[in-house]
């Protein structure tokens, strides 16, 4: 693990009020890990390596620390983890509409009408609710044939590869590159993690704070 100093000290707007906390801040641990393939985002498995394991290995691992939202099995990338709760809800929670951005290969070329629906929307089934939600890329990048960087504001179970599906195009490989305004590092190596910088906090906290104006 690489360590940096992610222990802050910041004021934030109080979500019920709408005010800003004058009060001193706990301290809390925020850690970024680039997760790589084969392991499932759990503290614990019978079954599969977990994402703990993979912290554990590199000694990064603290009792407190929770991961922020899930990565299945075969998606890599950036992975927070922190235990600050608050910050944890509010980057998770639909009201703040945090954005996720991820890198998509595609098993074949991304055709215009592909692209076209997945803008538009894409009607799919929430396996909590049972109800069927229209989801839609926030923003679609083309990188190349059938590579692209697509970003999205819901967090439905394995929605990339489910809404890609749904446009008759399977997802080869899938990696999330940005968390809201925090991206994954180009010197973060897969299986790596290291501790976040004070302006990486700032910039998170930030953005959660500004989705309620």
């Amino acid at each position: 693990m690489v360590r940096t100093d992610s222990k802050v000290n910041l004021e934030i707007v109080n979500p019920l009020t709408g005010e800003r906390d004058s009060e001193s801040w706990r301290l809390h641990d925020y850690l970024i890990l680039n997760k790589p393939k084969g392991c499932i985002t759990a503290t614990r498995s019978r079954q599969h390596r977990t994402v703990v394991d993979v912290l554990m290995e590199s000694n990064a691992y603290k009792p407190r620390l929770k991961p922020v939202g899930r990565l299945d099995l075969d998606t890599t990338g950036l992975l927070l983890f922190t235990s600050d709760g608050e910050l944890c809800h509010r980057l998770l929670h639909p009201q703040f509409h945090i954005a996720k951005t991820y890198k998509v290969v595609a098993e074949k070329d991304i055709t215009t009408n592909m692209v076209n629906a997945l803008r538009d929307g894409i009607p799919l089934k929430d396996p909590r609710s049972g109800r069927i939600r229209t989801v839609r890329s926030s923003k679609f990048d083309q990188i190349s044939d059938n590579v692209a960087h697509i970003t999205i504001k819901e967090g439905l179970y394995r929605q990339i590869r489910r809404m890609f599906a749904s446009v008759n195009n399977d997802v080869v490989c899938l990696e999330r590159i940005a968390l809201g305004p925090l991206k994954l590092p180009d010197d973060l190596t897969r299986g790596q993690s290291r501790e976040l910088t004070n302006q990486e906090v700032a910039i998170l906290r930030e953005a959660v704070s500004d989705a309620l104006s």
